[in-house]
């Protein structure tokens, strides 16, 4: 059983057919929100890191000149926590530091191979992880589902 499949669901569409699309649309992205926290607890659990660390291994994966300031901005952690577990990631070999030359008094964090290595593994789970989803639930391959959600994403983000 995936981790995904293991969640109760707490509705189900005829609990909800009654209410406003805000009601269902926020039940669905209630469930999806919890059945992702889980599954990337367990990724890092399994690669053993702490969530926040590969939150900040995948904020720097996902940008090509991420500073410290950007870095704490995407995590919520304050700029002395972030020195001190970019620190520990540079210290097992996932992330380096180059100067900024935009800013003489910041640095760039980069991936190293490991990290990059790191960061394949996890997208290999999430895409094994949707796999799974999409063999229970093959109404959601087509790309309008994909298109809907990244723009919803993308109002979510600068809304």
């Amino acid at each position: 059983m995936s981790v995904l499949t293991a969640l109760p669901l707490p509705h189900t569409d005829d609990d909800l057919c009654g209410d406003a699309p805000t009601v269902r649309l926020a039940a669905a992205f209630h469930e999806m929100d919890r059945a992702h926290r889980r599954l990337y607890r367990q990724i890092s659990k399994d690669l053993g890191f702490s969530q926040i660390e590969l939150t900040a291994l995948m904020a720097v994966g996902d940008s090509l000149l991420l500073t410290p300031k950007a870095l704490s901005e995407e995590t919520g952690l304050t700029t002395g926590a972030i020195t001190a577990m970019v620190d520990r990631l540079m210290n097992a070999g996932y992330v380096f530091r180059k100067p900024n030359v935009r800013d003489r008094r910041s640095i760039i964090i980069y991936l190293t191979d490991r990290g990059k290595e790191t960061l394949d593994v996890v997208r290999d789970r999430y895409e094994r992880a949707l796999l799974t989803v999409l063999d229970e639930a093959p109404c959601l391959a087509g790309v309008h589902t994909s298109q809907c959600l990244r723009s919803a994403a993308h109002i979510l983000l600068t809304a």
